[in-house]
């Protein structure tokens, strides 16, 4: 896992991370080892358990870069490579910016995130995507690639009646 801002993340039990106004600008590679989960902002990034994450005003900038933005294996994206939610959490990605290339050898590659994953047990979880811009090429050798994400993954426990998980994506550039 490996990020411009964050490699890791991991937000649990009622807690809130603000991620915002962070600048990257340079080369994020894994050098061909075909690493999971690479973003320009947060490679990993799970959020459950009644948490909150905003993401919101960062800049990933490598257009001055060699031609060169972000590049791995499985799970690559522009602001965050692989991202998985439940139990009633909530991610707000809006209002980012990346401006340069993406370069993938496996499956699972988009402008703002390679994956996202909502997994609704019991509770209501909710991801958005919303007024992101993202300029340049996407070059990926796998499967499931997107100009904004390369995979969406929602699940609902079938137990669970009352519980919805929803993804939205919504004015991105």
């Amino acid at each position: 896992n490996s990020g411009g801002i964050l490699g890791y993340s991991y937000v649990y039990n009622y807690a809130t991370v603000n991620i915002y106004r962070n600048n990257f600008e340079g080369l994020l590679t894994d050098n061909g080892n075909n690493t999971a989960a690479m973003g320009g902002i947060i490679g990993f990034n799970y959020v459950g358990s009644n948490s909150f994450q905003n993401i919101y005003q960062n800049i990933v900038d490598s257009s001055n870069v060699d031609n060169l933005s972000v590049s791995g294996g499985d799970y690559t994206g522009g602001i965050i490579g692989n991202n998985d939610i439940d139990d009633a959490a909530k991610v707000d990605v809006y209002e980012n910016a990346v401006a340069g290339d993406i370069n993938a050898t496996n499956s699972g590659t988009g402008g703002i995130a390679g994956q996202i994953g909502v997994r609704g047990y019991y509770n209501n979880p909710e991801f958005v995507v919303e007024n992101n811009y993202f300029s340049g090429d996407i070059n990926a050798s796998g499967d499931q690639t997107g100009g904004l994400v390369g995979l969406i993954n929602v699940y609902n426990n079938q137990n669970a009646e009352s519980s919805t998980s929803t993804v939205t994506i919504n004015k991105n550039y």
